[in-house]
């Protein structure tokens, strides 16, 4: 007769066994696990963090000399593209490839800066702008006002939102306007896709000042933009419109742009060559047909 003590070793033998199998298992799925942990972000950030093959990304911070974040600096690549920093001072550039390139930083109320550097596929870079250390006789510095200005009129959420391809006008800083210096405010649209600037003689009963012929005279009266097909821009200066409307709507030109807005008052121009391109809040006082928008900010 068997002992019945073999029954419970032979019992406790293969609760052994199952129980070393069951932690094999359990090790060896453990370790696939971990192992895929370690692999898995790497995998990740080829695909995400990486910029595509042959792209490279320069990602900036701009920073005065306090490292305090300089908000809505103008950093172009010199002969290329150009973004604006946020409002804590960072941008991103997306470039075609790996170079080297400069770059040209600017804001009102700092000097100009620049930076020549080699850009790999992801490159990360700080930039030191230094203040106007005060102010020249008869020179006042308004950099600070600017931006709260333009902050408040959506400016720099437009411009953002055209940086990221959702917004289509056309968008000039005061930095380009100082960077040019022209003598008329509307030189600065010149020669921008379907928009152009024409001299036109005010019809009789405008409220506009101007010479009997403006083809004949070079006063800044006569000079007003124009969008596809000579049709009347509508042209807003800090939201309010100054076309004429006394005017047949389709003879509605804003006349006098130069003569109101001064180069050195601008902080900000918008240009929408078409009605459908115009911010929705401006879309209910524009000229009748496709005809776009200006918009003009001042300091």
């Amino acid at each position: 007769m068997a002992d019945r003590r073999d029954v419970p070793e032979a019992v406790n033998a293969v609760d052994l066994v199952g129980g070393v199998g069951a932690r094999l298992v359990a090790l060896r799925a453990a370790a696939i696990v971990a192992l895929s942990a370690l692999l898995l972000p790497s995998a990740v950030l080829s695909q995400q963090g990486e910029p595509p093959a042959g792209k490279s990304t320069l990602r900036g911070l701009v920073v005065d000399s306090a490292m305090a974040p300089v908000a809505y600096a103008n950093v172009q690549v010199r002969n290329g593209a150009r973004v604006t920093a946020d409002d804590s001072g960072r941008f991103v550039l997306e470039l075609d490839r790996p170079q080297r390139l400069t770059l040209d930083v600017r804001r009102i109320g700092f000097r100009p800066a620049e930076q020549t550097l080699e850009v790999s596929s992801d490159t990360a870079i700080t930039i030191l702008m230094a203040a106007v250390p005060g102010v020249l006789p008869g020179t006042r510095i308004t950099g600070a006002r600017v931006v709260r200005s333009l902050e408040l009129s959506g400016f720099y959420r437009r411009l953002h939102d055209r940086e990221r391809g959702v917004n289509s006008g056309h968008f000039i800083t005061a930095e380009d306007i100082a960077r040019r210096n022209p003598p008329r405010i509307t030189q600065m649209i010149e020669g921008l896709p379907s928009v152009r600037v024409v001299r036109r003689t005010p019809p009789p009963g405008s409220r506009v000042q101007a010479p009997s012929n403006c083809i004949s005279y070079n006063d800044p009266v006569c000079w007003v933009p124009v969008g596809p097909g000579n049709c009347p821009l509508t042209v807003y200066l800090d939201g309010r419109r100054l076309n004429d409307l006394t005017m047949n709507p389709r003879e509605a030109f804003a006349y006098g742009v130069d003569n109101i807005a001064l180069p050195t008052h601008v902080a900000g121009i918008e240009v929408y060559s078409s009605a459908s391109r115009v911010p929705m809040e401006y879309q209910a006082q524009l000229n009748p047909g496709n005809c776009g928008a200006i918009l003009i900010w001042t300091k």
